[in-house]
This record gives C-alpha cells, structure tokens and sequence, in this order.
C-alpha cells in the first residue's frame, strides 16, 4: 500500500507533522513521503493525507482537499489535517473544516506551534488587532481565552500523538 501526503507550513507545524506521518506509515510497511503541497498529487486510488495552517477562516488543506477530490476517482480516501492554535476540543466540536470540503473528505485536528518570536510582522500585526480586540471583549470561548493568554510568547503544541488515528484511517484505507 502506498500513501500520498502533502502540507503547506508556513512556520513549519503542518511540515513537521506530514514528514512524522511519514515515517511511521513507512514503520507500517505503507510508502509514504512528505511532500510540499505545490507538488502534485497523482491521479490514483492511493489515499491522500493534506496537512496546513489555519488562519482564521483559511485552511489551505481543505482547499486542496476539495480540488483532488474532484479529480480523483469515487471512493478515493482523502483526508484534511488542520494544523492550529485553537484548543483541540473546541477545533473539533467547531469542525470549521465541515462546509469546507466535501462529505466524503475526512478531517482532522491537530495542534501546532506558534513561535512570536519568528512571526511575520505583518501576521504580528493582525494578530496584535485581534487580541486587542479580544481583550475588551466579555465572555470569550476557550480558543479566544487561548489566544489571548498566547499573545507574544512562544507555544508549542505539537504533540504527534494526534498522528494515531490519522494513521489508524489510512492503514483502515
């Protein structure tokens, strides 16, 4: 069995991730490689792993999840992992993945890493609006308190203990 995956990473979570998934398919006698998401996902029955950033409303793996779904045969297995900030419990129960991509897409949550000290100024630049304007906001969920209490230190998340049930689904294929 082979396995194709894909990530787009900006501070390199989601490229952390797809290479860890990787090596332990590749543990489990399943081909796998790690590839930036520019490169193109063949036309096959293969299933397809898609990691990337959310930034807000934008998850790039959704986006291409969607794209190779429409060109891949029926029945093909193709899987959007978001990468993010947002508490992994309010990630899933927002599923903002959902009216993302299409039903037979499966999707998944994982944390990731947001290092203040090597962000863009320009991305430093929204995120200081947002969590000024957070702050003055009652009644914030628990990804909104996460973001406040996060601003201007650096956080790691990852934990590659949330790769297992990706695994488990592509190994299930």
């Amino acid at each position: 069995m082979d396995a194709h995956i894909r990530y787009q990473s900006i501070y390199s979570s989601s490229k952390e991730y797809a290479e860890k998934l990787a090596e332990l398919l590749t543990m489990q006698d399943i081909s796998a490689q790690a590839f930036d998401a520019d490169r193109p996902v063949p036309v096959d029955d293969k299933p397809v792993v898609i990691f990337s950033y959310v930034h807000g409303p934008v998850i790039p793996a959704a986006k291409l999840a969607t794209r190779i779904s429409t060109e891949s045969p029926l029945g093909r297995n193709i899987a959007a992992v978001a990468v993010g900030m947002t508490p992994i419990e309010s990630a899933k129960a927002k599923d903002q993945m959902c009216s993302m991509v299409p039903d037979t897409c499966t999707r998944f949550y994982v944390p990731g890493r947001l290092n203040y000290s090597t962000v863009q100024p320009g991305h430093k630049a929204i995120l200081t609006s947002i969590v000024t304007a957070l702050k003055l906001k009652p009644g914030k969920s628990p990804a909104e308190q996460a973001l406040v209490a996060g601003y201007n230190k650096d956080i790691d998340g990852i934990d590659f203990s949330y790769l297992d049930p990706i695994v488990s689904w592509v190994t299930a294929g």
